[in-house]
């Protein structure tokens, strides 16, 4: 018997070590690599279209709160949009498993060409200053056995109903019947309001908005929005006027009406050391933390290095990271 126990141990021990060796699917090994997976708030704040003027009352707050900020372990390497001027004209190009990007931007006139890998479709749009604050876009969308245009415009007035400033943006799909519009004013010194819409004219009883509120004061910026599509109240409040110099502050709380948020709770710290290196990092209510260091390696180019872990599970501190190349 003493011998059987002994032959077991010695069994253990090497399926130990091979399990490091050589990994196996469900091997310690294997468990360990894994990288951790922080949980962050990805519903509450969001835009209900693409480039809608939603997101801009949020800035402040995403430096430090939002998701896309820090890159994810799981993710690996991400990497830029590639810009080069030839001429009068600037040609960006973003390159991903999702879909290829081409904007090409001179004078006035943007067009982009954009091709979906994963449904083989494209569109094409162009937008074209037409006056001092006023733009219009014509995209056209090839979907299959479809073809589609989309009209939009975009206004900047001030003064206008007595505010000192108001953007407006609007997109319209006369094939669908879809609208998706924005805006952001400032209705008051230190006072921002933004609200976008996403609605169907066939079907005017499911439409999707957001709406939020900033107030800036000598304490912090203060964000008040709700979204209707995850019906979600959101209270944020970032400070970055504080007795340390390059030291700045971000609070969060989520309120769901209907449904629990993931992410109720979230704290974000960071911290300038010099004109190069900058350290965030992030908590959430689980004790999930996301750590970010910033190396700018020249002007407009900076590595990120990113990696999570959780503070109440120490085997989940293993160095995986995520990183991200950004270039302005």
């Amino acid at each position: 018997m003493l011998n059987e126990r002994v032959s077991q141990h010695h069994r253990n021990n090497r399926k130990n070590v091979l399990d490091v060796l050589v990994p196996t699917e469900g091997s310690a090994a294997d468990r360990m690599a894994k990288p951790f997976s922080f949980t962050a708030n990805t519903e509450s704040v969001n835009e209900v279209y693409n480039n809608s003027l939603f997101k801009n009352l949020f800035k402040q707050r995403n430096t430090l709160l939002l998701d896309k900020t820090f890159p994810k372990a799981e993710k690996g390497l991400a990497l830029p949009e590639l810009s080069q001027r030839i001429g009068a004209a600037t040609y960006s190009f973003k390159l991903n498993d999702v879909a290829d990007k081409v904007t090409v931007k001179t004078g006035d006139k943007e067009v982009v060409a954009k091709y979906k890998k994963d449904t083989k479709k494209f569109d094409i749009s162009v937008k074209q200053k037409m006056a001092t604050g006023v733009s219009m876009l014509v995209k056209y969308e090839e979907r299959g056995g479809d073809q589609k245009y989309v009209f939009g415009g975009a206004y900047t007035a001030k003064g206008l109903m007595g505010l000192s400033s108001v953007d407006l943006d609007a997109k319209f799909n006369p094939f669908t019947g879809f609208l998706k519009a924005s805006t952001m004013m400032d209705i008051a010194a230190g006072v921002q309001a933004a609200a976008d819409l996403k609605v169907n004219k066939n079907d005017l009883s499911k439409p999707l908005f957001n709406a939020g509120i900033l107030y800036k004061s000598p304490f912090g910026s203060t964000n008040v929005s709700y979204s209707h599509k995850a019906k979600f109240l959101t209270v944020s409040h970032f400070m970055d006027s504080l007795p340390v110099k390059g030291l700045t502050v971000a609070a969060e709380y989520v309120q769901g009406l209907e449904k629990a948020p993931k992410c109720p709770v979230a704290v974000g710290v960071g911290y300038k050391i010099d004109a190069e290196h900058t350290i965030k990092a992030r908590v959430n209510k689980d004790m999930g933390i996301q750590v970010l260091l910033e190396k700018e390696l020249a002007k407009g180019c900076s590595f990120l290095f990113a990696t999570a872990f959780d503070l109440k599970n120490p085997a989940s501190m293993n160095p995986s990271f995520g990183v991200k190349v950004v270039a302005k």
